[in-house]
């Protein structure tokens, strides 16, 4: 209609970054990711490595937990595609 479809390059994979434990829990489901931000502030070696889990975008955050060898990655090892507020991939 506008000009702008664009077939998709390659397949998304949408998701979570990795698998929550307890999925018939609602609880867990929506509160376990600040679970996982307090552990890794925790973890982290400096100020500014805590605020990046805090505020960072959620793929930056997958991507250097996966470097630092961290657990909680997706089993398969893909980051999912996460959509910014603008609408852009």
């Amino acid at each position: 209609m506008f000009g702008t479809f664009q077939p998709e390059e390659e397949k998304p994979i949408y998701g979570i970054t990795h698998a929550i434990e307890r999925k018939h829990d609602p609880i867990q489901i929506n509160f376990h990711e600040y679970v996982d931000i307090i552990k890794d502030v925790k973890r982290s070696k400096s100020f500014r490595e805590a605020l990046f889990f805090i505020f960072g975008d959620p793929v930056d955050v997958a991507e250097q937990k996966r470097k630092l060898g961290i657990d909680g990655d997706r089993a398969d090892g893909k980051i999912p595609l996460v959509l910014k507020a603008s609408g852009t991939i």
